[in-house]
């Protein structure tokens, strides 16, 4: 029984010796691996690591946690940059002064540190993603240029996202409350903010006397906690549906002031940031001409974006997906 327990060790031991063996074989071989091929243009797992590596804080960390849209901006930047060179738009006077303006960021220690430079061949790493990333946008500028939009197109995404073209101008008071509290970020002790029944309590008290007759201006200045429109009598601006807006405006509260009258007040809501009381002062369509402009440009990227797609299927694509995985090697 003995004897076979050892012979099993020493088996385990010689597969572990083994498979520490091919994988340093493989750590050798991986670095001069093609991992991810657009038509002519070739990366290896050494120079996609090293992009990475010199990439910006944010930028490495998000595409360290996403290599899907780490291959699809390297796919994109390679095509668009294709189409550059296609054009001749590196002659560019702007691309020139661009270039210039960039080698002298190379040289400065502070942007150095931040982007991870620490040799030559990061800062080729470097300028090699700037001017390509340059060149694509460029090319990607001159190709919208060059999209011509219809009418009858225009006309059409007007009255189809009529939604989408409704304007509101609105008021808002907001009474905080200790399950909003940390959205705040002001270090105001816990004792000083109310409970949420409190808040929710105290916000209908001031809907009671706007309903019964004060002003909503007035309430809002003297007694709502939102820091940005409080001086302003609450006022939150023109919102719309899915745009920024000048004031964070919630999704649920943009859905209850797109359903309100105009002069209306609404109900008590709990939001992120407290318990909210809205007052509608306008609504109104965009006219075609006002949103003309926004329309055009919507139309010209989609289509922007359907040429990438078709460009996409007319090259040859490779994508190491082993190596591209949900954990992709760290730079």
């Amino acid at each position: 029984m003995r004897l076979k327990k050892k012979i099993l060790f020493i088996i385990f031991v010689f597969l572990i010796l083994q498979t520490n063996f091919l994988i340093s074989i493989w750590s050798q071989t991986l670095p001069n691996k093609v991992v991810i091929s657009i038509g002519e243009k070739k990366l290896t797992a050494n120079q996609v690591k090293r992009m990475l590596h010199v990439m910006p804080p944010q930028q490495r960390s998000y595409f360290t946690k996403a290599p899907n849209q780490l291959t699809e901006w390297i796919i994109r930047t390679q095509l668009f940059k294709q189409e550059a060179e296609k054009r001749k738009l590196k002659n560019q006077e702007e691309v020139k002064n661009n270039i210039e303006r960039f080698k002298k960021l190379l040289e400065m220690e502070e942007f150095r540190k931040q982007v991870n430079i620490h040799s030559e061949e990061d800062e080729k790493v470097a300028f090699q993603i700037f001017l390509d990333g340059m060149l694509a946008k460029i090319a990607e500028s001159e190709i919208i240029k060059e999209i011509k939009i219809k009418e009858e197109k225009v006309k059409q995404h007007f009255e189809d996202h009529l939604d989408s073209y409704t304007v509101a101008k609105a008021r808002r008071i907001t009474i905080r409350s200790i399950s909003a509290n940390h959205f705040y970020n002001d270090d105001k002790p816990r004792d000083q903010i109310r409970s949420d029944e409190e808040a929710r309590k105290w916000a209908k008290t001031l809907r009671k006397k706007i309903l019964e007759g004060s002003d909503f201006e007035e309430i809002a200045a003297q007694y709502s906690d939102d820091p940005t429109t409080s001086g302003l009598g609450g006022d939150i601006g023109t919102v719309r549906r899915g745009r920024a807006n000048k004031h964070i405006v919630t999704p649920p509260e943009l859905d209850i002031l797109f359903t309100m009258n105009v002069g209306s007040i609404s109900q008590v809501l709990e939001a992120p940031f407290g318990f909210v009381i809205l007052k509608l002062e306008e609504k109104r369509k965009l006219s075609l001409e006002e949103a003309r402009k926004e329309i055009e440009d919507r139309l010209r990227s989609e289509k922007l974006e359907m040429n990438f797609q078709a460009m996409k299927e007319q090259t040859r694509i490779m994508i190491d997906k082993n190596f591209f995985s949900p954990s992709p090697p760290k730079p």
